[in-house]
């Protein structure tokens, strides 16, 4: 039986009615959507807009069926039931967010969705903490059955520029395309083609937005859980998919299409294997990878190899670390697709050899940044040889779990300054310790042993001066270039095991 041919519908629906489909749930957004990454500024711009008139762009809709669920927009819930021909989002979760967190009824509207109209000035504001007589919230403006009897209960407001004002929100007129197509390939392209004449999404969003929860589930869901499920945190999400393109054979950074392996668990075998390498390699917490690109090529190797030797695995370490301290991993479009092709080479001796070719031996260092951070490659590199030191706490003199640690406070909480009012406040006046009291602090630093000292490269007296700062960078840089000349297997042979060339072990 042929399959029905996609139909595109163009609709205008008034605000009032987007938000009664949102209200009984039969718009949902796919278990993979793009995350929310609007801010309460642009949150409040979008609300400006259509007090305004102004056109806000069309919302993308994929007419799916939908079993029952919990569905949710920002802060506001509903059950919903099962819906032959729901509306699933493929584009515009950020403003029907907006318009469900800040119009509809929730228990607790977050800052992000709590604004109000100045009758006044007929602009858009957060909530003032004592709102007067010309504020009316958001959510009273966009619902007449709460309009009235909030003007019931406030008579110095003005009524007609409330009502007026109300009568502009409920009334805007959001323009819909709905797709009604089996294909999802079609919708792709109606999503990739509409997005070419603004700032294209990314080929990550669109495979979110297409595959929907069962597709996706399967695909890329299980692979980002193995973050939480190694205590590494957060993946990248597009590494992972040029991975998954490497090995369907398609080109890493075309297009997106259907894009599977062939094996549905390989995707997430290789994930593992890679994570599994980078915390044995000393890198704790994604958060620390100086560079992504390496991470989605170490997956796409695992992937494609099974049962990878243990020589196999310490050059791939090697490579790793040349790669990373080569700081050239951000990549042009050629070299990316160089290294995910020697990645998924058949042979697994032959293509851990080529990806060593593919990288220079160079250990870049600490002088081209005097004062590196952790927004930087070289600041985080510096931190993980920080870690590699075991620091130890302060005050009990036992080392810190630092993975621990990582799992509950980000990088830039967990790196406190020693020495405080100096202008250098880089790494290279800072150590990994948990937050203590300002008197905590320094009563630690002045009790602690030479020992615990010394795992922070803390060199006593800690005389609190710029020159006592500058020494301890002076320690820390040679430690990084000890650091990168270990990491990189500098002087050590980079051969393939000798049982891959047909030569015995012993």
């Amino acid at each position: 039986m042929a399959t029905p041919r996609p139909t595109v519908e163009a609709l205008t629906l008034k605000v009032e009615d987007v938000l009664a489909r949102l209200r009984d749930g039969s718009i949902r957004i796919p278990a993979f959507q793009r995350p929310l990454n609007w801010k309460r500024k642009d949150n409040l711009l979008f609300f400006d807009s259509l007090l305004g008139g102004y056109p806000v762009g069309s919302l993308l809709m994929w007419l799916r069926a939908e079993e029952p669920a919990r569905v949710q927009f920002g802060p506001f819930e509903t059950e919903a039931s099962g819906n032959p021909r729901a509306w699933r989002v493929v584009d515009g979760q950020q403003r029907l967010t907006a318009l469900a967190g800040a119009l509809l009824p929730v228990s607790l509207r977050p800052a992000d969705f709590d604004f109000g109209v100045d009758l006044t000035t007929e602009k858009v504001q957060r909530r003032p903490p004592k709102p007067g007589n010309s504020f009316v919230p958001l959510e009273v403006l966009g619902d007449v059955d709460a309009l009235v009897p909030f003007l019931h209960a406030n008579p110095a407001v003005d009524v007609h520029k409330a009502s007026s004002l109300s009568k502009r929100l409920r009334e805007y007129p959001l323009s819909i395309i709905v797709l009604d197509a089996e294909d999802q390939t079609f919708v792709e392209d109606v999503f990739t083609r509409l997005n070419r004449a603004g700032k294209p999404l990314t080929q990550v969003e669109v495979f979110r937005a297409a595959h929907g929860r069962k597709n996706a589930g399967k695909i890329l869901a299980r692979a980002l859980a193995v973050g939480p499920e190694f205590r590494f945190g957060e993946l990248d999400e597009s590494n992972l998919l040029r991975a998954l393109k490497a090995l369907a054979g398609r080109d890493p950074i075309s297009d997106l299409r259907e894009t599977q392996s062939g094996d549905e668990d390989a995707l997430v075998r290789g994930t593992r294997e890679a994570v599994v390498l980078l915390k044995k390699a000393g890198v704790p917490t994604a958060e620390l990878l100086p560079f992504s690109l390496p991470f989605g090529v170490l997956v796409a190797f695992f992937a494609r190899h099974r049962d990878v030797t243990a020589r196999t695995r310490q050059l791939l370490e090697y490579w790793f670390w040349r790669a990373t301290l080569s700081f050239k991993m951000q990549g042009d479009f050629s070299s990316i697709r160089n290294l995910y092709r020697r990645a998924v080479i058949e042979d697994e001796h032959e293509s851990s050899q080529k990806l060593i070719e593919a990288v220079p031996v160079y250990a870049g260092n600490l002088e081209t940044q005097p004062d590196p951070t952790l927004k930087s490659a070289v600041g985080q590199i510096l931190a993980l040889v920080m870690l590699e030191k075991q620091p130890r706490d302060l005050e009990s003199g036992l080392v810190l779990n630092a993975a621990a640690l990582l799992q509950n406070q980000r990088p830039a909480e967990l790196f406190q300054p020693v020495v405080t009012g100096l202008t250098s406040n880089g790494l290279l006046n800072r150590v990994f310790h948990p937050r203590l009291s300002a008197k905590r602090w320094r009563a630690a630093l002045e009790n602690a042993s030479n020992e615990t000292l010394q795992s922070h490269f803390l060199k006593p007296p800690l005389d609190g001066s710029q020159e006592w700062v500058d020494e301890r960078g002076t320690l820390l840089r040679k430690a990084f270039d000890t650091f990168a000349e270990r990491k990189m297997g500098i002087g050590q042979s980079t051969r393939p095991s000798l049982s891959s060339l047909g030569e015995p072990e012993s």
